[in-house]
């Protein structure tokens, strides 16, 4: 048996696990209400963004998939008692379907590691990950891209843009509620506990009359009541309520678009399906809303006015270009904030007289150039084929719209700088702008800001970034991220050279220090003394960041929204040799040690590829 013979073994003998795995999610949830389900998901995701459990590996994409499978199932006659079992068989089968895509990829061919690589940086953080902004910041970004066009939205399906938050915000508002009486209510029992304990120890005869007390009491009666009724129906919202604050066209306007009840949707199988909850994640049932606390809501409002704005409408085009526009002109206003006050911004500056080589945004402050392009065009979505994925994604990359085609830029700038020994910039029409001897130019920096988050491919350039040997990578940052570095920066009230020095040490981690977020270099910078000195200097050919790294910036989000200021403490790196069960466990590491055993194709298999050859 030739190698390849082997491999392909061993993928077919993984794919047949993974289907297994799938298979017995399905028949789990058959049997579990969807209330109990949504339950699952949204505090999975809360206990995860308060660092309460890490208990599933992606919260948010894993939760989307299990209510993808469960939304095409019927709802149950007789569904049984959600318990710590449920949640632990669940949480397991999420986490094992979701490795075995790791898996396919970590054993792929060794002689073609660049393409598996890719693939895989790129597979993950499309289905793996999601928008990490706070409910506060998901609100703005939509009202920020879309709000504008709230009158084309309205005409067509009869709601704005504001319309979409409003019905998120009264979803979230009667849980806020339900989770204060929740609060109120604990505490209440809690003190007629105490007092009842009280009451024991000056006399333990008072007992059976302390007992009838308890049994009597009407409203500690109505409180145990409400604080179970609460706590099994946290995410559930009467229909009549937020009926009677949005308006019945609306209400319904709004439900006929991102409404979803279970049994009406198709089933999907992989996590690669084009799942329903992306675009329909508000779930109906009889009278009531289930609502998941994990931005589902504002994703599909997203992933909807995308389809809609960009590719549906006539001025679809124009769309994108006022898109491009947007994001030049939010960049600049960022730029502004972390600059010094002296700082000198050029929009639109072109490198010749002629109108040729324009860049969106070239910065001069205290000696440092900054030459940053804007790229709006989204990463595209992989295939599952590692071979046919890397050319999708290589020949996007690679595009006018793609991190390439940024760098070339910069770089063409920052290259005549160093040719002509100035910096020469023009106007549209021709008109001198600057000029900036290079004896007053202290650094040169050169910056990608794209609108959606690329992940490991705009962290670690190296996958794909075509450059001389001598020539420095670009920094890349997604809008959103620089916003939270922003207002990190702000907060802390750092000076703009701490900025600047960032960027120099950061330039230095390519190709050593790996990661799937930037704010993790960032968070790591700002955590560890000497910032990221110490990853620099280390003796090693490969360090992953941790995803703790980025968790300053929730910690100053919530210490804001607490009416605090969060207190910076640095602390001194330290590092340690992982090995190969340390990113996968003892266990899991097994899998992909057995040997193939070949068995005929389950029909689950089989229906599931000819599902795939029609799409």
């Amino acid at each position: 048996m030739g190698f390849l013979d082997f491999e392909n073994m061993v993928k077919s003998e993984l794919h047949d696990k993974l289907l297994i795995a799938i298979d017995e999610l399905k028949q789990l949830i058959t049997t579990i209400s969807l209330e109990s389900l949504v339950n699952f998901v949204s505090m999975r995701q809360y206990q995860f963004n308060h660092g309460k459990s890490k208990v599933l590996s992606s919260p948010f994409q894993q939760g989307s998939y299990l209510l993808g499978l469960a939304i095409s199932q019927e709802e149950p006659k007789n569904p049984i008692e959600f318990s710590d079992e449920l949640d632990r068989k669940i949480s397991n089968l999420l986490n094992k379907i979701f490795s075995f895509y790791t898996y396919n990829y970590f054993d792929s061919d060794k002689n073609n590691r660049t393409t598996q690589l890719v693939a895989m940086s790129a597979f993950i953080h499309y289905f793996f990950t999601s928008k990490t902004l706070s409910s506060h910041q998901i609100r703005d970004w939509i009202l920020f891209w879309f709000d504008e066009y709230s009158s084309l939205v309205n005409d067509t399906y009869g709601f704005t843009v504001k319309d979409l938050i409003d019905f998120a915000s009264c979803l979230e508002n009667e849980i806020q509620r339900k989770m204060d009486d929740l609060q109120e209510d604990y505490n209440y029992l809690e003190e007629s506990r105490k007092n009842f304990l009280a009451k024991l120890q000056v006399d333990i005869e008072n007992y059976s009359t302390e007992i009838k007390s308890i049994e009597n009491n009407d409203e500690l009666k109505r409180r145990g009541q409400r604080l179970f009724e609460n706590t099994i129906k946290l995410f559930s919202i009467e229909s009549s309520k937020i009926l009677e604050k949005i308006g019945e066209e609306k209400y319904n306007n709004i439900l006929s678009v991102f409404g979803l009840k279970r049994g009406d949707a198709e089933e999907i199988t992989y996590i690669t399906d084009k799942n329903p909850v992306a675009f329909k994640a508000l779930f109906l049932n009889e009278n009531k809303i289930y609502y998941i606390l994990n931005n589902s809501f504002f994703i599909s409002i997203i992933n909807f006015l995308e389809n809609f704005l960009f590719k549906e409408v006539k001025s679809a085009q124009k769309n994108i270009q006022n898109r491009d526009k947007k994001l030049e002109s939010k960049t600049t206003e960022l730029f502004k904030r972390l600059c010094s006050g002296n700082a000198e911004f050029y929009e639109s500056a072109f490198q010749n007289s002629n109108s040729t080589n324009e860049h969106d945004l070239v910065i001069y402050d205290n000696g440092v150039l900054l030459i940053v392009e804007a790229k709006a065009s989204p990463p595209k979505e992989p295939m599952r084929d590692a071979e046919k994925a890397f050319i999708k994604i290589r020949d996007h990359f690679k595009s006018s719209a793609g991190l390439q085609k940024a760098f070339d830029q910069a770089n063409s700038l920052k290259n005549r700088v160093l040719e002509d020994e100035k910096l020469t910039l023009y106007t549209k029409k021709g008109k001198l702008l600057v000029e900036i001897p290079l004896d007053k130019i202290k650094v040169i920096n050169t910056i990608c800001v794209t609108r959606d988050d690329f992940g490991a491919l705009g962290c670690n350039l190296d996958y794909l970034l075509d450059k001389q040997e001598d020539e420095s990578y670009p920094w890349v940052i997604d809008i959103a991220n620089l916003d939270s570095i922003v207002q990190a920066w702000d907060h802390l009230e750092l000076n703009y050279s701490e900025f600047y020095e960032f960027l120099s040490q950061r330039n230095q981690l390519h190709n050593k220090v790996v990661s799937m977020d930037e704010l993790e270099y960032v968070g790591a910078y700002l955590k560890y003394q000497g910032g990221l000195k110490g990853f620099i200097s280390a003796k090693a050919d490969y360090i992953p960041l941790s995803m703790e790294e980025a968790d300053i910036f929730d910690e100053i989000y919530f210490t804001t929204l607490a009416g605090e200021k969060y207190e910076l403490k640095k602390v001194p790196l330290s590092l340690h040799r992982i090995r190969r069960e340390d990113l996968f466990g003892k266990n899991e590491d097994k899998i992909l040690k057995e040997k193939p055993n070949r068995k005929p194709r389950s029909k689950i298999q089989r229906k599931s590829r000819k599902m795939n050859r029609k799409k």
